[in-house]
Protein backbone atom coordinates (compact mmCIF):
# COMPACT_ATOMS: atom_id res chain seq x y z
CA UNK A 1 0.00 0.00 0.00
CA UNK A 2 1.33 3.66 -0.67
CA UNK A 3 1.07 6.21 2.07
CA UNK A 4 -0.35 8.83 -0.62
CA UNK A 5 0.44 11.95 1.72
CA UNK A 6 4.62 10.74 2.05
CA UNK A 7 4.38 10.65 -1.90
CA UNK A 8 3.07 13.90 -1.86
CA UNK A 9 4.95 15.53 0.25
CA UNK A 10 8.18 13.85 -1.21
CA UNK A 11 7.04 14.68 -5.12
CA UNK A 12 4.07 16.39 -4.93
CA UNK A 13 5.34 19.38 -6.47
CA UNK A 14 7.59 17.58 -9.00
CA UNK A 15 4.56 16.14 -10.88
CA UNK A 16 1.98 19.36 -10.24
CA UNK A 17 4.82 20.98 -12.27
CA UNK A 18 5.06 18.60 -15.07
CA UNK A 19 1.29 18.13 -15.01
CA UNK A 20 1.19 21.76 -15.95
CA UNK A 21 3.67 21.91 -18.13
CA UNK A 22 2.51 19.19 -20.49
CA UNK A 23 -1.55 20.69 -19.54
CA UNK A 24 -1.35 21.44 -23.65
CA UNK A 25 -0.65 17.63 -25.10
CA UNK A 26 -2.77 16.46 -21.86
CA UNK A 27 -5.90 18.23 -23.76
CA UNK A 28 -4.92 17.56 -26.71
CA UNK A 29 -4.80 13.20 -25.77
CA UNK A 30 -7.98 13.88 -24.37
CA UNK A 31 -9.41 15.75 -27.67
CA UNK A 32 -8.50 12.55 -30.15
CA UNK A 33 -8.47 9.70 -28.08
CA UNK A 34 -11.74 10.80 -26.02
CA UNK A 35 -9.91 10.14 -22.76
CA UNK A 36 -7.71 10.76 -20.22
CA UNK A 37 -4.08 9.75 -21.35
CA UNK A 38 -3.00 9.05 -17.69
CA UNK A 39 -6.53 9.36 -15.94
CA UNK A 40 -5.05 8.01 -12.45
CA UNK A 41 -2.37 10.63 -12.30
CA UNK A 42 -5.05 13.47 -13.29
CA UNK A 43 -7.03 12.33 -10.51
CA UNK A 44 -3.96 12.55 -7.86
CA UNK A 45 -2.83 15.87 -9.48
CA UNK A 46 -6.41 17.28 -9.32
CA UNK A 47 -6.83 15.82 -5.88
CA UNK A 48 -3.54 17.26 -4.37
CA UNK A 49 -4.27 20.98 -6.39
CA UNK A 50 -7.99 20.93 -4.42
CA UNK A 51 -5.91 19.92 -0.93
CA UNK A 52 -3.79 22.52 -1.36
CA UNK A 53 -6.34 24.66 -2.16
CA UNK A 54 -8.40 23.60 1.23
CA UNK A 55 -5.46 24.09 3.05
CA UNK A 56 -4.78 27.75 1.90
CA UNK A 57 -8.36 28.55 2.50
CA UNK A 58 -8.45 26.95 6.05
CA UNK A 59 -4.78 29.05 6.58
CA UNK A 60 -6.42 32.36 5.21
CA UNK A 61 -9.67 31.46 7.64
CA UNK A 62 -7.50 30.81 10.57
CA UNK A 63 -5.72 34.36 10.02
CA UNK A 64 -8.92 36.22 9.40
CA UNK A 65 -10.51 35.20 12.94
CA UNK A 66 -6.94 35.64 14.73
CA UNK A 67 -7.17 39.02 13.19
CA UNK A 68 -10.76 39.47 14.05
CA UNK A 69 -9.96 38.55 17.83
CA UNK A 70 -7.09 41.01 18.09
CA UNK A 71 -9.43 43.87 16.92
CA UNK A 72 -11.99 42.48 19.47
CA UNK A 73 -9.73 43.19 22.03
CA UNK A 74 -8.24 46.62 21.10
CA UNK A 75 -11.91 47.59 20.69
CA UNK A 76 -12.59 45.96 24.25
CA UNK A 77 -9.44 47.65 25.73
CA UNK A 78 -10.50 51.42 24.16
CA UNK A 79 -14.30 51.54 25.70
CA UNK A 80 -13.19 50.69 29.23
CA UNK A 81 -13.03 54.19 30.59
CA UNK A 82 -11.58 54.98 34.19
CA UNK A 83 -13.75 54.73 36.81
CA UNK A 84 -11.67 57.59 38.58
CA UNK A 85 -11.73 55.88 41.85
Amino acid sequence: MVDREAVGDSIGTVILDVCVYFQPFIEEMRKINRRDPWPPLSRVVEQWLREAARRKAQAGAQEASRRYKEAVKKAEANLKQPTGI
